[in-house]
């Protein structure tokens, strides 16, 4: 059902919230009904009697009057049972007999029938007929066991008259009041029952596990003595139905005390007396018949006349009768207190914001400032700290971010998995409101979950803030214990200041370890590597690296272009890559000197190639013709000389024509290049600077060299500007600074004009004071707001605090008469009301006249019920003095309707004034006299003319006297800063016509100042390369630029090679004005041309012939080129490999490798590393270079030491702070008793001896309750039943709100602003597996079950989004909690790995008992169970245990069972003992229900799963619960109780377990008891998780070999589960698992974003599961690897040594199955232990001895040793442990031949009785 509505789904037509309050009150009543059931199946409304009813015993013989008297003076009173019979046989008390019986009395059908038609609750003979049943049974079972015949005494009494016999009245009617006992039985402390002591027994065993199990498991107190019974029909009704209800209800607890003689129960009072509620609320809606005015202390004085006036009504059309009759038992009524809290008639619910939320959505307000959405990121950082400031206990961040949640003002769903620490994230969660002044109310129905939390509170010494109102601590004696405690505790010194200095260095050394990892972390550009990673491929490949060639660590590799983000996966694809092409291109070479060798590959295709053979051919022949015609020395000479490439030869023919058309003698000309040689070098760049800069003004040039006169001015302009790129040329900034100037200089004349003012008023006051009071003032804010202390700046400080603090007096007057939710009334409206209440009169009634004023009286004073109307007529009159006093009050004036929030107001206001006052007073002495006391109004109003930030500029100890020189200073400066303001505009004018108008542009110019000079210098002189050549160009140096340039560079060469011979050579040539030796360079140009255009472009930038010393070379070289024209094939097939690699950014590194010999792949393997490497040094070197392990570790250290030493802290602050800041109501301490209150009436009871009720302090004193114990503990049904309907508490918390219905979790969440519902979705879901076990007949019905929806499935679907813990602490070894992570969590937990797993003790082991099922019980394996439950209680009493059955009958007879073991056997006595009390009995031995074990936790943990073969070899896959639909969550409880291990006892046959695909829960259980037996999980279960994956990262692997070079197996990523330890370490003389972990700074380390998680948490845990860690960093590795592989070595050594040690013997795996009860098949068959590897008989003859088990009959579950013997003669030659047993009898002759593990059949009175072989004995007689 759903009954919450989305606010968003309720449509357009849904928008007021009258709507919305009927939609919750709707969904409110259907929750409702499920509260209360009124039907027969109540024992409340129909409480019928049976022997199949085991809650119930009925009282005989006692005086109703008598028994409340006895208990409510505090006495206790034992229950009896009949004296026992004297014909009971002996051998009826053996186990053997014991046991059967029980068996039978649930199967045996014949009993069953003969009891169901004994009418117990009319026939006086019942019990009678009972006992005859019951020993018929009991022969039975005598005949089964082949037990002798019972004697039968002629003399033997029936129950009655054995009762009557003892003087007991076996009437089930007691006795009339006025009835005297002759012996005084009547008021003596005995409760007499009508049952003999064996059923006695069995009945309060039963009656008491179940009392507990409801009271651990619902939180319901459910034991009542019932006295009075009605017998009542509707005789009008159709179907005329009969009932017999309780009438008085005492509430009672149950005591249980083991004696010599057995066990002994007795009650005691817990509660007052009432009606049965149940039976009021039925008779009074359905029949309308009303039962009033008897109240508890009536019950108690008087029960005779209750019983009359219940009699006396009568009422028609019902059948009406009151019976004396008593009885003791289980009434679980809880519900009618929820019931009658969510009356939607007497209370509107949509007023709570929880419940709106659930109901209608949104909601959830969160608290101001605070984000509502948080990740992992989050819970290290100052917001976290703000929201969690203290913690109680360790949390790691799935823990801390549920508190921030909580904490941020969000309602919360919290799923909180097995072992995930959900009560350690409740008590932080508690600890933290309440530290925060939060009221908490904490809610259970499982008061274990309420113990756990209140227990860890405790030991924390926060358990006196907590008020526990469940279980056994709500008795009255716990309840006042408790709060003796509390207001005992007296307040101390607080250590915050301390607590703050250890947070602060904690963050010191977190920004630390964050530091770190954040360097480790950085990624590497380009790639997706971190710094880490990149360290650790250094590490690994270091000798490489170190061994590699310059020009290999110089070689360029493109790594973006191979891959976008590079991965550390593509080096090895890299190393293929790179050795398979090495190998082509070593099958193509090329031979050197010719063409073909220098051709770049990557440049040269098909086309390419062809072209080049012709254009070589015609290059050959032009080099042939040329030497032909020309001399080949001037050839020689002009080529080596120029060394001139293409380009340059046509530049230089280019230079001569220019030359020659301008009519420069050359020889003038290199005289002139002679004297200007080294200036033209320099010239010819000026050139090209100025032709580049963009300028555009033909007349620039002119007009830049009438600016160079102005360089000093343009550079400080330049100054002035600064740095900026984008400023505009404008003197803005210059003139901003004159503006400040200004403002400056107006600053101190406002002082000096202060100054002269306060001389005026006589104050004698230094700056700084003036401004300490400024600041003081502002500081205060005592002006804004209501203008309270307007009149300070007219009265002055002293008379304006007087006037507020008798002002706040009055106030407060009238609100110690009014409501606090009221504003203060008008004076006349008070004497309106006076006049009202005079003019009434006691005829008419108070206010029969007139409502209005009723009402207004009753919201004034906030009562519901108005005085007596003298005292009524006092206090109005009161009020009306005081009102008028108030109007009349200055204050009065200031606050119009004046609310009792003005109060606080007022109160702030009179503290700032104060401490303003203080600090006037501070000044005072350096004052005159008159002017010393401090109402000096003048001053004030000088102050407030002023802030702080008028003098923000002012330094420390600035005199009056500094702030008058300034006043000179700034205005010397000013007029300074003005002249340079004028200077810049003119020079921005100049500039702007040469249209500089940037920054930019404006650099550049400056720059170009002096080169503007020496260029016009130059041109203005008389030389030839000036006025010729240099002037004409620089007229249009915008176009004629090249040409110049060409010039210069022909003149700077001949400049530069003048030693050569083509200086010579051109001097020849001066005088031949054709210049016909151009010719000769044109025909070498187009030589050179051709090559540059068709060659040089596919010829490599390196290669040998670049260049060549003579033109005679360069001949030898084309003819090389042409001969060998073969080798273009091996050009193009080069080209496609370097084509290929060139995309991929490898072409260069491939050029670079093809000439070495070395090992390609670890090569170039370095070579990327080395690169990476230079990547990081280049960015994060110096941070890595200062980084060390040393350091890390200490930061570490500090911080886990820091850490605890906060959170240990934290509970003592919290604690102090409370106590000492906790106001509590005094309340009214005098008068009646009735009338105190709060602390007033808790001091008297605690003095007091007889003290009221719990519930009824708490309702008179839960104002000061709550001041005093600010988190609540309570049941649902106490907070319906003692608090008000309110939200008097801010958060609410539900844990095990997966098992809490939401009708039972309203009334909770109601009295709460926010809530935290804390469960687990797949966990034990809400059931109706405990309804219902009270009625007629309370056996379980296994196959009927309705499964509810919990208040955490709601809260998952509205506290959205849901959040989980996923960190699981419980399991000691990871196979106890994977099962249920694989198949219920979906492997979201974080589960850390056991260093032990091969440890015999841990894990989950399987033991076949193979017993028989019959009708709920499998005796053969309680039997089996209980013989390995006392085995381990003997051998392994440190370790606590717990055992759960899959059914209630199995768990009762085992209990039973054990409780008669623990009667006879000290040990199992002595162990239960012993962990009932170990810490709180928290870990109590337990034997419980699959129901009801949630939320327990053991060491070892027993499983019995029940089901198995009937006697007839068949198997049903009714599973009781297991088949429902929640059978797969229920089985998920079971299997994650364990710590460090489970057993599972079985009976289930596996060929035979083949369950639908729909049956989730069988499937479930039988992959459960295959993974217990193989302990393989699915398809494997890996020793190490993910040790298949390899390793991490590469310097894992590195660290890898390391430890294997040193004899140790490595195991990488050791794990199951989100947690891998890095390396795990083994070694062969241990062979229990790993001697240690290797954590390394890699990606599992860093990749946590919270500290305590990274750096103390992870490691605690794993030290806690037995680890001994090694932590390597990898810096320390990267800057010293040989002194960490040594460190790493004596480690190791030292620990194998220490660890080899301790060990002891060694036990081998095969030993450690010989440990186990039972050798692990699945087929069904069993091989005892403890005969594995001994040499064993192969079947039973005659003189065998043999071990056997029973597995159905009477002596089922039962195992004897027997003799196989002939005849009686054959057994003298027995040992006493051995039974002989008779070749012919039954037995005898079914076990002939057997062997071991053979089930024999044999019959008995044609019963058929079914055993198995277990053992044969080595061993004849």
């Amino acid at each position: 059902m759903i009954w919450f509505l989305d606010r968003e789904e309720k449509g357009s037509s849904m928008t007021d919230e009258n709507n919305y309050r009927s939609i919750i009150s709707e969904r409110i009543e259907v929750l409702r009904k499920k509260l209360l059931d009124t039907t027969r199946r109540n024992p409340l409304i129909n409480n019928s009697f049976s022997p199949k009813t085991l809650s119930f015993l009925r009282i005989v013989d006692e005086k109703p009057q008598s028994i409340v008297n006895i208990l409510f003076r505090g006495d206790e009173m034992q229950l009896s049972p009949l004296p026992k019979l004297d014909s009971e046989p002996a051998d009826e008390e053996a186990s053997e007999f014991q046991q059967a019986y029980s068996n039978y009395l649930l199967t045996d059908e014949q009993y069953s029938t003969d009891i169901d038609l004994i009418d117990f609750d009319n026939d006086q003979n019942a019990y009678e007929k009972q006992e005859i049943a019951e020993r018929a049974l009991k022969d039975k079972v005598r005949e089964w066991l082949e037990y002798p015949p019972r004697v039968i005494s002629d003399s033997q009494d029936s129950v009655s008259q054995h009762a009557k016999n003892n003087k007991i009245d076996p009437s089930l009617n007691l006795p009339v009041a006025d009835l005297l006992a002759e012996d005084g039985h009547f008021d003596d402390d005995i409760l007499q029952t009508l049952v003999m002591p064996k059923t006695f027994q069995a009945k309060m065993a039963r009656i008491f596990l179940r009392q507990r199990t409801l009271i651990e498991e619902k939180g319901l107190p459910v034991l009542f003595l019932t006295i009075g019974y009605l017998d009542w029909k509707d005789t009008t009704g159709p179907s005329e139905l009969h009932f017999k209800s309780p009438i008085i209800l005492l509430p009672v607890s149950l005591i249980r005390k083991s004696t010599a003689s057995g066990q002994k129960y007795s009650i005691k009072i817990r509660d007052e007396a009432c009606i049965n509620p149940v039976l009021i609320h039925k008779l009074s809606t359905e029949f309308g018949i009303i039962i009033e005015n008897i109240d508890s202390a009536l019950i108690q004085e008087d029960i005779e006349s209750v019983l009359t006036k219940i009699k006396n009504i009568s009422p028609q059309g019902v059948s009406w009768a009151v019976m004396r009759q008593a009885a003791f038992g289980i009434y679980p009524f809880q519900g009618m207190e929820l019931y009658n809290d969510l009356d939607t008639s007497e209370l509107d619910f949509s007023k709570f914001s929880n419940i709106n939320h659930l109901m209608l959505g949104g909601g959830g307000d969160r608290e101001e400032g605070f984000s509502d959405h948080f990740d992992e990121n989050d819970t290290d950082n100052t917001e976290a700290l703000k929201l969690v400031p203290k913690l109680v206990l360790d949390a790691d961040s799935s823990q801390f971010l549920a508190l921030m949640k909580v904490a941020a003002g969000k309602n919360v769903a919290l799923e909180g998995p097995p072992g995930s620490g959900k009560s350690q994230t409740i008590v932080n969660a508690i600890a933290n409101a309440i530290s925060q002044g939060k009221r908490v109310l904490f809610v259970a129905q499982k008061t274990t979950a309420l113990e756990v939390v209140f227990s860890r509170l405790h030991s924390l010494g926060l358990s006196t803030l907590i008020l526990p109102l469940m279980g056994e601590k709500s008795s009255s004696s716990e309840f006042y214990t408790a709060l003796s405690k509390r207001v005992e505790i007296k307040p101390k010194a607080s250590s915050n200041s301390i607590f703050s200095n250890k947070q602060h260095q904690l963050n010191i050394q977190k920004e630390k370890l964050n530091s770190y990892i954040k360097l480790m972390s950085s990624p590497v550009e380009g790639t997706d590597l971190n710094v880490q990673q990149t360290i650790g491929l250094a590490v690994a490949n270091q000798e490489t690296i170190n061994q590699l060639p310059d020009s290999l660590k110089k070689c360029p590799i493109f790594l973006s272009k191979y891959s976008p983000i590079f991965q550390i996966s593509d080096i090895s694809s890299i190393e293929n890559i790179i050795e398979k092409q090495i190998e082509s291109l070593q099958s193509i070479a090329i031979s050197d000197g010719n063409i073909w060798y220098a051709l770049d590959p990557i440049s040269c295709k098909y086309n390419d190639i062809q072209i080049l053979l012709n254009e070589l051919s015609e290059i050959n022949s032009q080099c042939e013709e040329l030497v032909d015609s020309s001399d080949l020395r001037w050839l020689n000479d002009l080529h080596a000389g120029l060394k001139l490439n293409a380009k340059g030869v046509q530049d230089l023919a280019q230079s001569f024509e220019l030359l020659r058309q301008a009519n420069v003698p050359l020889g003038n000309l290199l005289e002139d290049v002679s004297a200007h040689s080294s200036w033209l070098l320099n010239l010819q760049s000026s050139i090209e600077d100025i032709a580049n800069s963009g300028y555009s003004n033909v007349g620039f040039f002119e007009n830049a060299r009438k600016l160079t006169s102005k360089k000093s001015t343009l550079n400080a302009f330049q100054k002035e500007l600064g740095n900026n790129a984008e400023a505009n040329l404008s003197a803005d900034n210059l003139e901003y600074k004159i503006d400040l100037l200004k403002k400056n200089q107006n600053q101190f004349e406002v002082i000096c004009s202060t100054h002269l003012e306060l001389s005026n008023l006589s104050l004698k006051i230094t700056l700084t004071d003036f401004l300490s009071l400024i600041a003081s003032n502002y500081s205060h804010n005592i002006l804004p707001g209501k203008s309270v202390l307007s009149n300070i700046s007219t009265y002055g400080l002293s008379i304006a605090l007087e006037e507020l603090k008798s002002g706040f007096l009055i106030l407060k007057s009238i609100y110690g008469l009014l409501s606090p939710k009221t504003t203060v009334p008008a004076r006349r409206e008070v004497m309106e009301w006076s006049n009202t209440i005079s003019a009434s009169n006691v005829i008419t009634g108070l206010f029969s006249s007139n409502r209005t004023t009723e009402d207004n009286l009753k919201v004034l004073f906030g009562s519901t019920k108005l005085p007596a109307k003298p005292q009524l007529l006092g206090q109005l009159s009161e009020l009306e003095k005081i009102v008028s006093e108030w109007n009349t009050h200055p204050l009065g004036s200031l606050f119009e309707n004046a609310c009792f929030q003005d109060l606080d107001y007022i109160r702030q206001q009179i503290k700032k004034v104060e401490e303003l006052k203080e600090v006037f007073a501070s000044f005072k002495e350096d004052w005159p006299k008159d002017l010393k006391k401090l109402t000096s109004a003048p001053l004030f109003r000088l102050l407030t003319n002023y802030s702080a930030g008028k003098f923000a500029s002012l330094k420390a100890n600035f005199s009056w006297e500094d702030a008058e020189n300034e006043v000179v200073t700034n205005a010397i400066e000013l007029e300074a800063k003005v002249n340079k303001l004028h200077e810049f505009n003119q020079v921005t004018t100049q500039l702007d016509t040469l249209e500089i108008r940037t920054k930019e542009k404006f650099d550049q110019f400056i720059n170009s100042l002096d080169l503007i000079t020496d260029v016009g210098e130059f041109i203005d002189s008389s030389s030839i390369l000036g006025p010729k050549i240099l002037g004409t160009a620089y007229q249009s140096i915008l176009t004629d630029s090249t040409i110049v340039n060409q010039s210069l560079i022909l003149l700077n060469q001949l400049a530069d090679d003048q030693s050569l011979n083509l200086g010579e050579w051109i001097q020849k040539f001066a005088n031949d004005s054709s210049f016909i030796f151009i010719d000769d360079v044109i025909a070498l140009n187009n030589i050179i041309e051709r090559i540059d255009e068709k060659i040089q472009p596919l010829v490599q930038m390196n290669s040998s012939q670049e260049s060549f010393t003579d033109f005679a070379q360069l001949i030898t070289f084309i003819k090389n080129s042409v001969d060998n024209h073969h080798y273009s094939d091996s050009v193009l097939q080069k080209g496609v490999i370097y084509d290929d690699l060139k995309d991929q950014g490898l072409d260069q590194l491939l050029f670079a490798l093809e000439p070495l010999s070395v090992d390609t792949k670890q090569t170039v393997r370095a070579v990327i590393v080395h690169d990476l490497v230079n990547k990081i040094k280049d960015k994060y070197g110096n941070d890595i270079s200062t980084s060390s392990g040393a350091t890390i570790k200490s930061a570490r250290e500090q911080l886990q030491r820091l850490d605890k030493e906060i959170i240990n802290a934290g509970s003592n602050i919290i604690l102090s702070d409370l106590v000492s800041n906790a106001d509590v109501p005094e309340g009214v301490g005098y008068g009646r008793i009735s009338e105190y209150t709060d602390l007033s009436l808790i001091t008297k009871q605690l003095n007091n001896k007889k003290r009221m009720a719990p519930r009824k302090l708490v309702k008179r004193s839960r104002n000061a309750l709550l001041a005093l114990s600010p988190c609540w503990m309570m049941v649902p049904s106490s907070v319906a039943s003692y608090l008000p309907r309110e939200e008097i508490f801010d958060l609410v918390i539900i844990d095990e709100a997966s098992q809490m219905t939401p009708e039972n979790s309203i009334s909770a969440l109601m009295r709460a602003k926010q809530a935290l519902v804390v469960g687990d979705t797949n966990q034990l879901p809400p059931t109706t597996f405990f309804q219902g076990r009270t009625g007629p007949n309370d056996e379980e019905n296994e196959d009927s079950e309705i499964v509810e929806e919990s208040i955490l499935e709601f809260a998952n679907t509205q506290f959205h989004p849901k959040h989980r813990l996923i960190w699981h602490y419980r399991s000691r070894i990871e196979s106890l909690i994977a099962f249920s992570n694989t198949y219920i969590y979906n492997n979201e937990l974080i589960i850390f790995p056991s260093p032990c797993p091969n440890k015999p003790e841990m894990g989950v082991k399987l033991v076949r008992a193979n017993g028989i099922y019959n009708k709920g019980i499998n005796p053969t394996e309680s039997a089996v169970m209980l013989e390995a439950i006392v085995n381990f209680m003997t051998n392994d009493p440190k370790r606590s245990l717990g055992v759960v059955l899959m059914n209630q009958h199995q768990m009762e007879q085992l209990d039973t069972m054990i409780l008669r073991e623990a009667e006879k056997n000290s040990v199992v006595a002595k162990y239960i003992e012993h962990w009932e009390f170990h810490n709180d009995g928290l870990e109590k031995f337990f034997v419980k229900n699959l129901e009801n074990v949630q939320g327990d936790e053991r060491d070892v943990i027993f499983i019995g799963t029940v089901y198995g073969k009937t006697a007839l070899g068949k198997f049903s896959l009714a599973l009781g619960p297991l088949s429902f639909l929640a059978g797969k969550r229920r089985l998920n409880v079971l299997f994650t109780r364990a710590k460090e291990q489970i057993i599972t006892f079985t009976s289930i046959p596996m060929d035979l377990m083949n369950p639908r695909q729909d049956q989730v829960g069988a499937t479930l259980l039988k992959r459960w008891l295959e993974y217990s037996a193989r302990g393989i999980l699915g398809e494997a279960l890996g020793s190490t998780g993910r040790s298949i994956s390899g390793p991490d990262s590469p310097f894992e692997e590195h660290v890898i070999e390391v430890v294997e070079a040193l004899g140790y197996e490595a195991i990488p990523q050791v794990g199951v589960s989100n947690y891998y330890i890095d390396i795990g370490i083994k070694h062969p003389s241990y062979p229990f698992g790993y001697i240690c972990g290797v954590e390394c700074d890699g990606a599992s380390y860093h990749s946590s974003k919270n500290a305590r998680d990274r750096d103390r948490l992870r490691e605690e845990v794993l030290g806690n599961l037995g680890w001994t860690l090694f932590r390597i960093w990898s810096t320390d590795w990267f800057k010293d690897q040989l002194g960490q592989k040594e460190r790493m070595k004596v480690f190791l050594e030292e620990l194998l040594a220490k660890t080899i040690s301790e060990m002891g013997d060694i036990i081998t795996v095969a030993d450690q199955t010989h440990e186990s009860n039972t050798l692990l098949n699945l087929d069904g068959t069993e091989i005892k232990a403890d005969i594995v590897g001994k040499e064993i008989a192969k079947y039973i003859e005659e003189n065998s001895v043999f071990l056997l088990r029973y597995l159905d009959g009477p002596r089922a579950g039962h195992s004897a040793l027997y003799g196989l013997v002939r005849d009686e003669l054959g057994s003298t030659s027995l040992s006493k442990d051995i039974t002989p047993l008779r070749l012919n009898c039954p037995l005898g002759e079914a076990v002939i031949d057997a062997s071991v593990g053979e089930q024999v059949s044999y019959f008995v009175n044609d019963n058929r009785i079914t055993a198995e072989i277990l053992n044969i004995e080595d061993r004849s007689f």
